[in-house]
């Protein structure tokens, strides 16, 4: 099953649940590397996110998706090592 990532390689929500109900070895590998994200502060909020959301469209290459929920997110990722850099820049830029 190959899919067309809507933005860049964001999986959309229908792709997702057609991974989730085929059983693709792409979805073993999405729901295994994943980062759950939360805006703790809640002044930034929305900016949080958004912030998050610029990171992955400018330096995942690998097929991700984002599933955004309020002040939260869960990342997941195609390739191990986008989920290391992206934990990275979190412990960088926003010291969790």
């Amino acid at each position: 099953m190959d899919l067309m990532p809507t933005i860049n390689n964001q999986l959309t929500e229908w792709e997702f649940e057609l991974l989730a109900k085929s059983g693709n070895e792409l979805f073993s590998k999405l729901i295994v590397q994943r980062v759950r994200v939360s805006d703790r502060n809640t002044v930034t909020g929305e900016d949080f996110l958004e912030s998050v959301m610029d990171y992955l469209e400018i330096n995942v290459n690998k097929q991700y998706y984002f599933r955004k929920g309020y002040r939260t997110g869960t990342v997941y990722f195609e390739c191990p090592i986008e989920l290391e850099n992206f934990q990275r820049m979190l412990s960088v830029s926003f010291g969790k």
